[in-house]
């Protein structure tokens, strides 16, 4: 396919992620209306590298909330997962790359506003996350995929988030303001949160944080990041003063 793709440099910079094979990138941007139009193959279009990109991208989601949610059974890890992958998700990360915009669509499907659709846009990202595996390795697309999921992943850490017989986020425990509001409760105590220690990769750290009550040592939390780690340990806390 001998087609360009509009301002790729721009896009690529938005992935932080630089295509060796170009022709992978305008695959995944290619929708079927496009192919259509032009009488091409139609395995050219995007629709396969979308088969290979949601598998990858659930494998990559699946690994980070096993070792991100220490504390969940598979049934919760499983619910939190389909969150964070579903149609919305995708739509509004690809959103943020505007790739709407790079988007090889027929004419008809341009009329109809198709490049702004959900469904459109998130099957391209699941497009793009398939054509970076093929590019380069799975660890480079961990990487990407992590870095546009990060904020999503972080919401989880900070809250702590347990899953309760939904499809969506709710049940959400902020163990750190539960343990504040607790001591609150029993007069005004100094809660200090240390960071006392980390390991592993850059790109794959854990965080380990203890917690003192004035200057008593009450619990030790670990994470992968240091908020979440101060989550575990409030969590810790809480369950020390309820037993």
């Amino acid at each position: 396919m001998s087609t360009c793709i509009k301002d790729k440099e721009q896009l690529e910079e938005a992935l932080s992620y630089r295509f060796h094979d170009e022709s992978l990138l305008i695959m995944a941007l290619t929708h079927p209306s496009y192919i259509s139009d032009n009488g091409l193959d139609r395995l050219k279009s995007n629709q396969r590298l979308e088969f290979l990109g949601d598998a990858v991208l659930d494998a990559v989601i699946t690994k980070e909330l096993y070792l991100q949610c220490g504390q969940m059974r598979e049934g919760e890890l499983s619910k939190l997962r389909a969150v964070l992958v579903r149609e919305e998700s995708l739509y509004e990360i690809a959103r943020t790359l505007s790739l709407g915009s790079h988007l090889l669509l027929g004419n008809g499907a341009k009329h109809d506003g198709v490049g702004m659709k959900p469904s459109a846009l998130s099957d391209a990202l699941e497009s793009i996350f398939g054509a970076i595996f093929l590019d380069s390795s799975y660890d480079e697309v961990s990487e990407v995929i992590l870095k546009l999921f990060r904020e999503k992943l972080d919401a989880v850490e900070l809250k702590h988030v347990a899953m309760v017989g939904s499809s969506d986020f709710t049940g959400v425990v902020d163990y750190k303001t539960e343990y504040q509001e607790l001591i609150q409760a029993q007069g005004m105590t100094k809660i200090t949160y240390k960071t006392v220690g980390e390991e592993g990769p850059p790109h794959n750290k854990t965080f380990y944080v203890n917690l003192y009550k004035n200057t008593k040592l009450i619990s030790s939390g670990k994470g992968k990041t240091k908020k979440s780690a101060e989550q575990d340990a409030a969590r810790i806390a809480i369950d020390l003063e309820k037993n």
